[in-house]
């Protein structure tokens, strides 16, 4: 079974974050994810915990004892109807794209349909 900090580092790697990503969204020190990844510290603080886990829409059974699954199922997400399950990939491209400052989305909109009309 894998301990605390592997599955840390695991989320992490499926959503492909650095360990300083990791720490923007938690609000910590990234000494604390590396800290944690490898079992220096125990566990992140509560507030911590409740971040990582509501952020990257994590099962905190999965979190917290390495039970069932890392990411919630779309049945257990009250937020999403039946027919919109989204990839891993595309978690995070909007994980990336709910960062993006108000003022700018707009002009990262049109790049990205710049960008979906090339690949068509």
């Amino acid at each position: 079974m894998q301990s605390y900090g592997e599955r840390v580092r695991q989320i992490r790697q499926m959503f492909d974050l650095s360990q300083n990503d990791l720490a923007k969204i938690l609000e910590v020190h990234k000494q604390v994810v590396s800290d944690v990844e490898r079992g220096r510290q125990k566990r992140f603080s509560m507030e911590a915990e409740a971040k990582l886990i509501e952020k990257l829409h994590l099962d905190p059974q999965w979190l917290l004892k390495g039970e069932g699954e890392p990411i919630l199922s779309q049945q257990s997400n009250q937020h999403q109807s039946d027919t919109e399950i989204l990839s891993d990939e595309e978690r995070i491209l909007l994980k990336y794209f709910k960062e993006i400052p108000e003022d700018k989305l707009f002009d990262v909109f049109i790049c990205l349909l710049e960008c979906i009309k090339k690949f068509r």
